[in-house]
C-alpha cells in the first residue's frame, strides 16, 4: 500500500508467495516481512490485530522502526499465534512519525493488506 501524499510504502510479504492464506501450527508465531519507509525520515509505530485481538509483534504490543531519509527498511516481523486451530484474519497497521506534533490533523493510520490464518 502506498500513502501517495506521503510517500509512504507499507508492504507485507509473506513466505507463502503473498498469498492471502497464511498457514501455520498452533501456538507457532506467524512470520511476515514488512517494508516500509518514504522520501523523509520517519520512525513508525506498527502493531497486529489476529482473530480482531491485539497481539505481540516479535514479544511487544508494537513495534517501533526507524528509517533513515530516501531509504524503505525491511524487517521480519515473528507475530503471535495462541489461538486455537481454526481460520482467522490478520491485520497489520502502523502511524508514520507518531511523535511529531501536529496541528488540528488527526494522525494517518496506514493498513495492510488483510491476511487469512489458517492455524491447524
Amino acid at each position: 500500500m502506498e500513502d501517495k501524499s506521503k510517500n509512504v510504502v507499507f508492504d507485507i510479504n509473506t513466505n507463502n508467495n503473498d498469498q492471502p492464506l497464511i498457514r501455520t501450527k498452533k501456538n507457532k508465531d506467524v512470520s511476515v516481512n514488512l517494508n516500509v519507509g518514504g522520501k523523509k525520515t520517519r520512525q513508525y509505530i506498527i502493531w497486529a490485530y489476529l482473530n480482531s485481538k491485539q497481539v505481540k509483534i516479535n514479544g511487544h504490543p508494537y513495534g517501533n522502526l526507524v528509517i533513515n531519509k530516501n531509504m524503505i527498511g525491511s524487517t521480519n516481523l515473528k507475530i503471535e499465534n495462541s489461538v486455537q486451530p481454526g481460520i482467522y484474519e490478520l491485520e497489520v497497521y502502523c502511524v508514520p512519525s507518531p511523535y511529531e506534533e501536529t496541528s488540528n490533523d488527526l494522525k494517518e493510520v496506514i493498513s495492510g493488506k488483510r491476511y487469512t490464518v489458517k492455524v491447524e
